[in-house]
């Protein structure tokens, strides 16, 4: 009886210390551990930045940013898209009564109003202090209207090509260079445009003068100098823009 009784106790305390071992080393299934606190002081995590892309500068802007900063611009996209539904009114038509100098005449007056919101929303960055503002402007406006500028100038270029309106068709290309100067279309149409000049030049052996002499064909003019200065962002200013862009008339709008 003894001995069972000594054995009975020895049980006991191996349990009895079990137990407390167990819940001095773990917690509670439903009771986790709390996580532990930012210590007093330490900076909070900083905000994440909004994507330029989707931002409302409508609603971020103050009112008088966003007239000064962004209305001009819209008001340029909607001439653009103004001259574009000119041209497809045009394109509408039969072909006897279709006027296709004047719908190309649109297209390219849409490129220049596009190219202009471009410009115009790289000048705004200027009216605003966020650098989350100033990326929107230049990811929603001015990077794809200058898009749109290019594709349009290097349809209008390829149209005056078509009518073998060659030195227009080289002023568009060299348009376009001027803005994108890595630009691989234009390159290559220009490339073209030399190649078949060049040949023709061997062929025929120059053009002939009233006098009946040989005239050396005059070499396309490459120099890009006087579109990159009318067209290139870089050579912009506030004033510059102005006294391009700000007429309400510039391209015979009424």
């Amino acid at each position: 009886m003894k001995d069972a009784f000594q054995i009975a106790l020895v049980a006991a305390g191996l349990l009895l210390a079990c137990s407390s071992g167990w819940s001095a080393g773990t917690a509670p299934a439903d009771n986790p551990a709390p996580t532990a606190k930012p210590a007093e002081g330490a900076p909070a995590a900083a905000p994440a930045a909004p994507d330029p892309k989707t931002l409302d500068l409508k609603a971020a802007l103050a009112p008088e940013q966003y007239v000064r900063a962004v209305e001009p611009v819209l008001a340029l996209i909607e001439r653009a898209a103004k001259a574009l539904a000119l041209h497809d009114e045009e394109m509408a038509k039969t072909a006897k009564e279709r006027n296709e100098a004047a719908a190309l005449a649109y297209n390219e007056r849409a490129a220049r109003y596009y190219l202009a919101a471009s410009l115009r929303a790289r000048l705004s960055r200027n009216y605003v202090s966020q650098e989350a503002h100033k990326a929107a402007l230049t990811e929603q406006y001015e990077i794809p209207m200058r898009t749109k500028a290019i594709a349009l100038f290097l349809k209008v270029a390829a149209s005056y090509l078509d009518r073998h309106d060659q030195r227009a068709a080289v002023a568009g290309y060299q348009r376009v260079l001027s803005i994108d100067p890595e630009n691989a279309e234009a390159k290559r149409k220009m490339e073209e445009i030399e190649a078949a000049a060049t040949q023709s030049a061997a062929q025929t052996g120059g053009i002939q003068s009233r006098s009946g002499g040989k005239e050396q064909e005059k070499p396309i003019d490459h120099n890009a100098d006087y579109y990159r200065d009318r067209y290139n962002p870089d050579s912009y200013s506030p004033q510059s823009y102005k006294d391009r862009y700000s007429r309400t008339d510039r391209y015979g709008d009424n």
